[in-house]
C-alpha cells in the first residue's frame, strides 16, 4: 500500500503550512485528494512535486493530446525574425 498522509503529514514532510498545502492542492500544483471535508496525499505525488522543483502539476488526460505535445516539442523554433516576418512586422 502507498504511503497516504493527512494534511497535517504532508505539510511536515514538505515542511510547509498546511494552509500553504492545501493552497498547492487547490491551485493544482500538487496531486492530492479531497475525502469528505479532509484532504490527502500520496508521498510518491509529494516526491514527484519536490523532483519537478516546485513547479505546476499538469494531467495530461489524452494519449493523443500527449503525443501532440510531444510533436510540438520537436518541431523546430522559429527565430525572432523569422517569427516577426511571419507575422508581418
Amino acid at each position: 500500500m502507498q504511503d497516504v498522509l493527512t494534511t497535517t503529514e504532508a505539510a511536515q514532510y514538505l515542511r510547509l503550512s498546511t494552509d500553504t498545502i492545501k493552497r498547492l492542492a487547490r491551485s493544482g500544483q500538487v496531486a492530492a485528494a479531497k475525502v469528505g471535508r479532509q484532504w490527502r496525499w500520496r508521498k510518491a505525488d509529494l516526491d514527484e512535486f519536490l523532483a519537478r522543483g516546485g513547479t505546476r502539476f499538469r494531467v495530461v488526460r489524452d494519449d493523443a493530446y500527449a503525443a501532440e505535445c510531444e510533436r510540438r516539442l520537436q518541431e523546430p523554433r522559429l527565430t525572432t525574425e523569422e517569427m516577426e516576418a511571419e507575422l508581418g512586422l
